[in-house]
């Protein structure tokens, strides 16, 4: 009957809300837990790149710290 439809209904806002919050939480802790995997992987890249680059940087012996020994000779 459309009464029951009705209380149905009138019930299915508060549910429907209750629902919405809980995915709402769920969207959030996902996001954070994926925003945190993304900057660790980003501060992980940087790492590696700083040692690669320091790396090279130590095994440049020559006068300018250029790694070109003609560099600054006209």
């Amino acid at each position: 009957s459309w009464d029951e439809i009705v209380e149905t209904l009138q019930g299915t806002p508060v549910s429907t809300d209750t629902e919405l919050g809980g995915y709402v939480r769920e969207v959030k802790s996902r996001v954070r837990q994926d925003m945190d995997e993304i900057y660790t992987r980003l501060d992980d890249e940087q790492t590696e790149r700083q040692l690669v680059e320091d790396s090279l940087a130590g095994a440049d012996h020559s006068p300018t710290g250029t790694g070109d020994s003609l560099a600054g000779t006209g």
